[in-house]
Order: structure tokens, then sequence, then C-alpha cells
């Protein structure tokens, strides 16, 4: 029986005629009835699984659609977070940049008033010292936002003039340190030694309170005077909106993540029942032709 099954089913598949097989003893092996029949081996093994002992094993299982659709899923979730974070991470540095550049003008300004009075000190309109006065009067005036002010200390570091805390007037700096143990004032001198001024972070209390928060803050030398002019802005607000951005693009992530989740998982089950039908369809049509190769 085992015989006239693959010769009747080597007429349905091959449409030429060919010899009469070989008989298909017990010691008739697979190959010699495939490579009689000229009939593809894995053709074979389709149509009758386990047709003899010879033949070739099936392949190994590859990774199911399930699997690979939530790869997909896990890697669309990790692309959303770090889209989101970086998203939120730049807009911190964009503030960051735009605080500089508000710090670097205010700074610049009161540069400007300075070498106003120095130039009026030069010319004998004012005395060095009724100049210097009156450029102190007008820099300790200035305020800005909601704490914002500048204040003036020299090289040794001694403070020249604090409008917030004009107790420090006089007062040598050299030692004095944050609570995190930066010599600020020292730092501030540093920085103001560079071409065009520089910047400084350290902690400072703001107006009104005793504790201490992170600031940001610019300083430049006036050389004629030895005056060293600061102007800082303080850091708290600015992570209070980076952690308020970070966690608006984290809503917006988990938004379009979930919508995106749902739309492949109804995409996965719609073609996990269109194969299923499929295999189902195949299933009978490969009892059929087997039927009818018999």
């Amino acid at each position: 029986m085992r015989a006239r099954s693959l010769s009747s089913l080597s007429d349905e598949l091959t449409p030429t005629l060919v010899p009469e097989s070989p008989s298909a003893d017990a010691d008739t092996s697979y190959d010699e009835l495939v490579a009689f029949h000229g009939i593809e081996r894995e053709r074979l093994v389709l149509i009758h699984p386990g047709s003899h002992k010879d033949a070739p094993a099936w392949p190994a299982k590859r990774m199911t659609l399930n699997r690979k659709l939530g790869s997909l899923i896990a890697v669309l979730w990790i692309g959303l977070i770090a889209i989101g974070v970086i998203s939120a991470w730049q807009n911190r540095a964009s503030m960051i940049e735009d605080r500089k550049e508000q710090l670097k003008t205010l700074v610049g300004e009161a540069y400007a008033i300075t070498a106003h009075f120095a130039e009026l000190a030069d010319k004998k309109t004012l005395s060095t010292d009724d100049a210097k006065k009156q450029a102190l009067d007008v820099i300790s005036s200035i305020r800005y936002g909601k704490d914002g002010y500048l204040s003036i200390n020299d090289s040794h570091p001694t403070m020249v003039m604090h409008p917030i805390k004009p107790a420090m007037n006089g007062e040598d700096l050299s030692t004095y340190t944050d609570p995190a143990g930066n010599r600020l004032f020292v730092d501030i001198v540093k920085a103001g030694d560079q071409t065009g001024g520089g910047f400084i972070n350290y902690l400072w209390s703001k107006p009104g309170s005793d504790k201490p928060v992170a600031k940001l803050s610019y300083a430049q030398r006036f050389a004629p005077w030895d005056w060293y002019l600061v102007t800082g802005m303080y850091m708290d607000d600015m992570q209070n909106a980076f952690y308020a951005s970070a966690l608006r693009w984290l809503g917006i992530t988990a938004l379009l993540g979930a919508i995106a989740t749902v739309a492949m998982l109804v995409a996965l089950r719609a073609v996990s029942n269109a194969i299923s039908a499929a295999n189902w369809n195949w299933r009978w049509a490969r009892r059929i032709a087997w039927r009818t190769a018999i």
C-alpha cells in the first residue's frame, strides 16, 4: 500500500510520465524514492509528514508572530520614552542658555553704567569718589524679575556693594563658603577675570529666606576700578519647570504608546485569525490530496 501511495502521489505531482517506481519495500530508502520520482523532499514531507523513517526532520521553529509584535511594541515604548526624556532635557538646556544670555545682558548694562561714570571721572566732571558713589547708587537700585539684583566685589575679594545684604559691605570674603563648601567669591573673581566674563554655580539664599538654593551667576571685571559686577538667577524654578515638562512629555508618550499598542494588538488579532483560517483550509486540502493519492 505504501509503494502505491508514493507512486500515485508522484503521478499527481509530476506532470511528465515516469518509469515504474521501484518497489518500496522495507529496504527502499526515502532518498531513492525521491531521486526516482523527482519529487522535492519538502513537498513530499509536507503532504504526508513522517511517510518514511529516513524523512528529514522538520525545520526549527522561528519566532512567532506574537513574539515579533511584542518585540515591536517594546521597541516602540522604549523609543517614545527616549524621545520624551531627550525633549525634556533639551528644553531644560534651552532654558539655561536663555538665562545665561539674560545674565550677560544685565551685567553688560551694569558695566556700561560703570564705564559711563568712570569716563566722567576721567574728564574731571566728577571726582573718582563721587563717580563711584553715583555708579553704586544706580547699580544697587536695579531690580529684575521677582528677586533679581546686582552686587559688586573687588579682587581681594571684599564686598563693595550688596543691595540685599548691606551688612556684608566691606567684609573680607576670601574664606567665605556656601553650604556646599564652594569658595564662591574666589570663584567669582576667577570667572570675572576671563575674557568677557564667566559663569559660576553655587548655593545662595533668596531675599527674605535663609534657605540656600542653587544659583547661576555671571561676573565681569571692570578693571579701572577693580570691580567685579555680578548678577545671578535662582535655578529652583527652572528645575520645577523641567520636571513639569518631563511629566508633560511622559503623559504624551503614554497616550501615544497606548494608542499604538491597541492598534497593533487589533492588527495582530486580525492577522492571527486570518492565519488560523488559512491553516485550517490547508489541513483539509492536504487530507484531500493524500486521500486522492491513495
